[in-house]
């Protein structure tokens, strides 16, 4: 009974903790113009994507023997159109650089280390201008920049989603012409949904990477994970059950710090870290 009882307190102290606690930085980080621009690059590139698909819809069509007709597209002929699509859809990366992504990516990481420093009571003068210079870090953010665009940047949700709206609008009775124009028209909605989807989960990222950076950095020894937001899962609170951990020990979800998944609101804590003994680091 008593085991029973200690798992329902850990059961409400986690459910209280979700619902309570607020990544205030993640929140602040989506104020600034570097989540802004990286938003509406990433719109413009997916929109791009989908202007391609309307463009290619008359050889797409024919390639998975789809006849310009009302007919419902098969389980078998969109097989085909998902195999096309996974092979020949534009990436992300021939629409917008990698460069450009890293430099948003730097810009959050920048921000997230000034952050930290003056939440851990360290006052930042006005003359002190913090910038990333140490190559570990750099080259770390620039692996996040090629895998957001060259990996992560079309997966089976958008495609199921491309597909859908093709199947429904022949069932409609358009033509391909204006099956095409409907792909665009939705296509706003599904690049608007993808691009707010990516840019609060890589900044997140950011914000993560940096946090941990800058724990290593002045010595913390631990670590915590803080479930927050409303998206928290079960792979949150595991992680939030892992309690305090070596810094560079990965949680119970394989991160080493947040997001643990997409849209997560999640964060961690440093350990104890004697604030006397911090310099602001410089970045080298």
């Amino acid at each position: 009974m008593n085991a029973y009882i200690r798992r329902l307190d850990r059961f409400i102290e986690r459910t209280l903790s979700k619902a309570q606690a607020v990544n205030k930085p993640y929140q602040a980080i989506k104020r600034l113009d570097a989540y802004k621009e990286l938003q509406a690059k990433l719109q413009e590139g997916i929109n791009k994507q989908g202007a391609w698909v309307a463009e290619q819809l008359p050889d797409l069509f024919s390639s998975a023997g789809i006849e310009d007709d009302s007919q419902e597209i098969t389980v078998e002929q969109a097989q085909k159109l998902r195999g096309q699509l996974t092979r020949d859809m534009p990436m992300l990366s021939d629409y917008v650089t990698e460069f450009v992504i890293f430099q948003n990516l730097k810009d959050f990481f920048e921000w997230s280390v000034r952050q930290q420093y003056k939440r851990w009571g360290y006052l930042v003068k006005a003359s002190v201008n913090f910038t990333l210079s140490n190559t570990q870090y750099i080259n770390a953010l620039k692996d996040r920049a090629a895998y957001l665009l060259n990996q992560s940047s079309l997966d089976a949700t958008t495609i199921d989603g491309i597909i859908s709206i093709m199947s429904e609008s022949k069932l409609d009775g358009q033509t391909n012409a204006q099956i095409g124009q409907t792909l665009k028209d939705r296509f706003d909605e599904i690049s608007s949904a993808r691009a707010e989807m990516i840019t609060r989960t890589e900044s997140a990222n950011a914000l993560g990477s940096a946090n941990h950076a800058a724990a290593v950095e002045n010595g913390a020894g631990t670590k915590l994970w803080v479930a927050a937001g409303g998206a928290s899962d079960e792979l949150c609170l595991g992680n939030v059950d892992d309690g305090e951990i070596p810094i560079n020990q990965p949680f119970s979800s394989g991160d080493m710090y947040e997001p643990a998944h997409p849209n997560c609101e999640c964060y961690t804590e440093a350990g104890e870290i004697d604030l006397d003994a911090i310099d602001l680091w410089d970045g080298s």
